[in-house]
């Protein structure tokens, strides 16, 4: 059984969403990390788990 074309294309859009909100969330991982490491920072951590 085939998608309906509109169906597809809505994954796809929601796909493309997601993708770009993980690619933004990692790149706020990896600024909040490297300003951990920096000792001129001025990052504070609220939360660590181990």
């Amino acid at each position: 059984m085939c998608t309906p074309l509109g169906l597809g294309l809505d994954l796809l859009v929601q796909v493309r969403a997601l993708r770009s909100r993980l690619a933004d969330t990692a790149s706020r991982h990896v600024a909040t990390m490297d300003a951990l490491d920096d000792p001129d920072t001025n990052v504070v951590m609220f939360a660590a788990r181990a």
